[in-house]
Protein backbone atom coordinates (compact mmCIF):
# COMPACT_ATOMS: atom_id res chain seq x y z
CA UNK A 1 0.00 0.00 0.00
CA UNK A 2 1.04 3.44 -0.57
CA UNK A 3 1.12 4.01 3.33
CA UNK A 4 2.85 1.53 3.72
CA UNK A 5 6.08 2.59 1.38
CA UNK A 6 5.85 6.10 2.44
CA UNK A 7 5.92 5.65 5.92
CA UNK A 8 9.67 5.63 6.26
CA UNK A 9 9.37 9.04 5.57
CA UNK A 10 7.52 9.71 8.49
CA UNK A 11 10.48 7.70 10.49
CA UNK A 12 8.39 5.09 10.50
CA UNK A 13 8.10 1.54 8.71
CA UNK A 14 4.16 0.17 8.29
CA UNK A 15 3.93 -3.62 7.65
CA UNK A 16 0.46 -4.83 6.55
CA UNK A 17 0.96 -8.29 6.04
CA UNK A 18 4.21 -9.49 4.61
CA UNK A 19 5.72 -12.99 5.77
CA UNK A 20 8.20 -12.06 8.91
CA UNK A 21 11.13 -13.04 5.85
CA UNK A 22 10.17 -10.04 3.93
CA UNK A 23 9.56 -8.07 6.66
CA UNK A 24 12.92 -9.07 8.22
CA UNK A 25 15.05 -8.16 5.02
CA UNK A 26 12.99 -5.12 4.98
CA UNK A 27 13.62 -3.92 8.38
CA UNK A 28 17.96 -4.84 8.25
CA UNK A 29 17.51 -1.90 5.06
CA UNK A 30 17.09 0.72 8.02
CA UNK A 31 19.33 -0.51 10.60
CA UNK A 32 22.61 -1.76 10.92
CA UNK A 33 21.45 -4.72 12.85
CA UNK A 34 21.16 -8.25 10.65
CA UNK A 35 18.38 -9.83 10.73
CA UNK A 36 18.25 -13.49 9.60
CA UNK A 37 14.56 -14.65 9.17
CA UNK A 38 15.34 -17.28 6.85
CA UNK A 39 13.61 -19.90 9.63
CA UNK A 40 11.06 -21.98 7.18
CA UNK A 41 8.88 -21.62 9.83
CA UNK A 42 8.24 -18.11 9.95
CA UNK A 43 7.04 -18.35 5.70
CA UNK A 44 3.72 -18.13 7.35
CA UNK A 45 4.02 -15.65 10.32
CA UNK A 46 2.67 -12.64 8.86
CA UNK A 47 3.85 -8.42 10.19
CA UNK A 48 1.53 -5.98 10.69
CA UNK A 49 2.59 -3.35 12.65
CA UNK A 50 4.11 -0.25 12.64
CA UNK A 51 7.81 0.64 14.08
CA UNK A 52 10.03 3.15 14.47
CA UNK A 53 13.16 3.32 12.46
CA UNK A 54 16.30 2.50 14.37
CA UNK A 55 14.61 1.12 17.26
CA UNK A 56 14.92 -2.51 16.96
CA UNK A 57 14.60 -3.88 20.70
CA UNK A 58 10.89 -2.96 20.38
CA UNK A 59 10.19 -4.58 17.54
CA UNK A 60 11.85 -7.56 18.47
CA UNK A 61 9.99 -8.13 21.42
CA UNK A 62 6.60 -7.26 19.92
CA UNK A 63 7.88 -10.52 17.45
CA UNK A 64 8.64 -12.08 20.43
CA UNK A 65 5.30 -11.21 22.37
CA UNK A 66 3.00 -11.38 19.80
CA UNK A 67 4.04 -13.36 17.21
CA UNK A 68 5.77 -16.19 19.84
CA UNK A 69 9.15 -15.91 17.34
CA UNK A 70 12.38 -16.91 19.23
CA UNK A 71 14.95 -14.25 19.18
CA UNK A 72 18.39 -15.07 18.83
CA UNK A 73 21.05 -12.54 19.32
CA UNK A 74 23.79 -13.98 18.04
CA UNK A 75 26.00 -10.60 18.39
CA UNK A 76 25.56 -6.80 18.70
CA UNK A 77 24.59 -6.72 15.24
CA UNK A 78 23.21 -10.10 13.84
CA UNK A 79 19.99 -11.78 15.17
CA UNK A 80 18.27 -14.81 13.73
CA UNK A 81 14.01 -15.27 14.11
CA UNK A 82 13.17 -18.52 14.26
CA UNK A 83 9.46 -19.95 14.39
CA UNK A 84 7.94 -20.58 17.44
CA UNK A 85 8.95 -24.37 18.91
Amino acid sequence: AAGERLAWRGGMLAFTGPALPEGGAEMSRYTDVSIDASDAGLRDVRVAAYFKIGEIEPMLEAFRAGLGVRVERIDAKRVRLHAAS
